[in-house]
């Protein structure tokens, strides 16, 4: 066993030697036969472990092993010695690197279908083995005398031939001293061929090594510093380019220059400047003069307009400066740029302030002569200056002009809220009929130019939008059709429908060719004219995508144009996610007012949103118990948005709250005015969330408030005391439910409750009367 150990382990070397370690190897016979004795090493390993009955007593078994092990090892050191005398290896050769070890796989496969007794029957070899076994010899020796001149193989080989010669054929008693010799040349050639490739492989290189060394040693060791030293210069470099990099300013860049001292690590005796455009941007020493012409007899390096004087630096510290020179060059440059661009943008933007500016004040300057004009016009005409019909005409042309420059200057003050952000989106509940006068006065315009004129109005009607912005886009439109229009008709809708609004305008007028429409949105683009402002369609275009919509023409010259607006509406959410249940909601676009209110409210779970679209979302995922929300979102009015709300069967127990400035009374559901103390606040909304009952007493009824109070605590319900002559509608606005302790006199002669009675029952869950007569309940 320890025989056939000492050659598996050998051969075990052999192949890590020659297949594994040499990475860059070129020579593909070596390749191979080292994956060929491992193939064979996994045999033998095999044949060891059956041969003693390690694994099992079979000794048919382990001879089969043994001519598979063998015969792998002879053929494959034949075609290894085929390779190694070959100039060029085949390309198939290249391919089959690895096919020793696949065999050897295969034939322990074939093993189980080969019968092992053609090997060895009866205690005796048979004739087969020993044939095999002479034939495997004679192939191991012309192998060796092949590879003569390639040392140590061939004797390898040679030992390995005379292992097989010498078991030819044994018996039943194997430990003779043919088993001591055949198992002495096996040993002897493997341990010939695994010093051979320790020689070859780890010995040699080891001899060439130390020679290579004692030869460049001088050399390495320069080179070992250069490539020390390049690393420092590499790090150094690295960490001043991290410096400039940092740098986002022209300042913050002759900070950060202060810290290359400690990242050069210079000595005492070491100094430099550095100048750029002939002036001193960094020094190294306080003491050091600005001056220039100082540094004439330093050692310098430069690019350009940047230089950098030195004295008494070391090799590495100058050639780190030398690498660094144009980065900082680039970076000065880029930040000087910078601070120049920048500079002429302020100056830019001031200068488009101060023109935003003159525009806005100079036009509520001129309105108000222009009223005055105006004014006095209207005077004239009612006769108040006596008979002046005889200047008609004059005082029809001043109205003219009056009424141009009035359209001129609303136009600048509009623009200029526009462009300087001063005006904000507040939509509100718009019926059809607001918008009736604003379509009859350009239908009047129109016939006086004799033109046919409709307008239609189609869709849902009352929609949310803002009105201002929404007359202003739909009078700019209409007057430029009006305008441009000399004959034929003018056509135009308003259609509201689920998901957006639409504005078309179409009229039959001079049209605009295709190669001016897209830049008729400019301000002053155009023809123009007495009655062209040229601001118009800018001021539709810019009012349009405030209320995030869009805007198409379509035109032809000399047959009219089509101006198609498109806003969108908001939609119910089509997907939302159930999360947990809060008291109260609050909407508000304004940031301040939220944070006023959830302060106020702290002692209630609280959600907020900015808008209708997040605050419809927020609703149906966390249904509240109370909506706050004010009426002008810039989305959606608050009417609409609580009427939609309203109709969601998971709101249906919600109640809504409209906390604005503007005073409503007309609204159905709760409401609270904008600068009510914040207690009364807090007291309404936990009536609301709470469903307190409010109890209305008088002085006549004083003593039914304790049984009053004893039905109450039976049924479970918090209630609030008001007294009858301090009773206002507000706090009747409150309440669910109402409990009235009242004379009959009191009762009929109130103003504010039978006043509201069908209000309050109309929204609220029941009302109870208890009246006092004659004394009695």
């Amino acid at each position: 066993m320890v025989w056939e150990n000492t050659v598996i382990f050998s051969y075990y070397v052999i192949f890590i030697l020659f297949s594994i370690l040499p990475k860059k190897i070129k020579d593909s016979s070596i390749i191979f036969f080292g994956f060929l004795v491992l193939g064979t090493a996994i045999l033998e390993g095999i044949h060891a472990m059956l041969y003693p009955g390690f694994y099992q007593l079979s000794l048919g078994l382990a001879v089969e092993y043994w001519i598979y092990a063998r015969g792998l090892f002879a053929i494959g050191s034949f075609i290894t010695v085929y390779l190694l005398n070959k100039k060029e290896t085949p390309w198939f050769f290249k391919k089959a690197l690895y096919s020793p070890l696949i065999l050897s796989i295969l034939l322990i496969i074939l093993s189980l279908y080969i019968p092992d007794k053609i090997f060895y029957v009866e205690g005796k070899t048979t004739f087969l083995k020993s044939f095999l076994e002479i034939l495997y010899a004679c192939i191991l020796f012309i192998s060796s005398y092949l590879s003569r001149h390639v040392k140590p193989l061939p004797l390898g080989l040679f030992f390995a031939g005379l292992s097989n010669l010498t078991f030819t054929s044994y018996g039943e008693n194997v430990f003779t001293n043919q088993f001591v010799v055949g198992h002495a040349f096996l040993v002897s050639s493997a341990v010939i061929l695994v010093l051979g490739a320790m020689i070859e492989k780890v010995f040699i290189p080891f001899r060439e090594m130390e020679n290579l060394v004692c030869k460049y040693g001088g050399e390495i060791e320069d080179l070992y510093k250069k490539i020390i030293n390049n690393e420092s210069l590499f790090q150094k470099i690295n960490k001043i380019q991290q410096l400039l990099i940092e740098s986002n300013s022209i300042d913050e860049l002759l900070k950060k220059l202060r810290e290359m001292p400690k990242i050069l690590d210079l000595s005492s005796q070491e100094d430099f400047v550095i100048f750029n455009k002939n002036k001193l941007i960094y020094k190294t020493k306080e003491e050091l003069p600005e001056d220039i012409n100082f540094y004439k007899n330093w050692n310098n390096i430069g690019i350009l307009d940047t230089s950098i004087f030195y004295n008494g630096l070391e090799e590495t510290n100058i050639e780190t400066l030398r690498n660094i020179l144009f980065n900082l060059k680039s970076r000065l440059q880029e930040l000087i740029l910078k601070k120049e661009l920048n500079y002429s943008l302020e100056k830019i933007k001031q200068l488009d302030e101060y023109r935003v500016n003159f525009m806005r004040a100079i036009s509520h300057e001129l309105k108000t002569p222009l009223n005055v004009i105006y004014g006095n016009l209207q005077l004239m005409e009612s006769g108040i200056y006596g008979d002046i019909s005889h200047l008609e005409k004059p005082i029809e042309a001043i109205k003219t002009g009056v009424s141009r420059s009035k359209e001129l200057i609303d136009n600048l003050i509009d623009l200029s809220r526009v462009e300087t952000g001063r005006i904000s989106v507040k939509s509100e509940l718009i019926y059809f009929e607001n918008l009736y006068q604003i379509i009859d006065n350009y239908r009047n315009l129109a016939k006086e130019k004799g033109l046919e004129f409709s307008f239609d109005f189609i869709g849902d009607s009352p929609f949310s939008s803002d009105y201002q912005i929404l007359i202003t886009i739909i009078s700019n439109l209409l007057s430029n059709a009006v305008k441009y229009t000399e004959k034929g008709e003018i056509k135009g809708r308003l259609e509201v429908i689920k998901n957006k609004i639409i504005i078309e305008v179409k009229d039959t007028g001079k049209g605009i060719p295709s190669e001016n429409i897209p830049r008729i949105f400019e301000p002053f683009f155009g023809e123009r004219t007495l009655e062209s402002s040229g601001l118009g369609l800018t001021i539709v275009k810019k009012f349009v995508e405030l209320l995030k919509g869009s805007i198409h023409v379509e035109s032809e010259v000399d047959k009219g144009s089509i101006f198609r607006v498109e806003m969108p509406r908001l939609i119910r959410p089509t997907s939302f996610e159930q999360k947990e249940h809060v008291q109260v909601l609050i909407i508000d676009q304004d940031k301040e007012t939220r944070n006023l209110l959830k302060k106020t409210l702290k002692d209630f779970s609280i959600i907020e949103a900015e808008n209708g679209e997040e605050g419809y979302i927020k609703a149906l995922e966390h249904t509240p118990d109370v909506v706050i929300t004010t009426l002008g979102l810039p989305d959606i009015s608050g009417e609409e948005l609580v009427k939609r709300l309203k109709e969601e069967p998971i709101l249906k127990n919600t109640k809504f709250v409209f906390y604005t400035g503007a005073r409503r009374r007309d609204l159905e559901e709760y409401f609270i005015e904008k600068g009510t103390d914040i207690r009364e606040v807090v007291e309404k909304i936990k009536i609301i969330v709470g469903n307190k009952i409010l109890l209305i007493y008088s002085e006549n009824t004083k003593e039914y408030i304790s049984l009053a109070e004893r039905i109450l605590g039976k049924l479970n319900k918090e209630y609030v005391l008001r007294e009858f002559y301090n009773l206002t509608i507000n706090d009747l606005s409150f309440y669910d439910t109402f409990l009235i302790l009242l004379t009959e006199e009191e009762f009929l002669s109130s103003e504010i409750i039978l006043g509201n009675i069908d209000k309050l029952s109309g929204k609220r869950n029941i009302i109870f009367y208890v009246i006092r007569r004659n004394n009695k309940l």
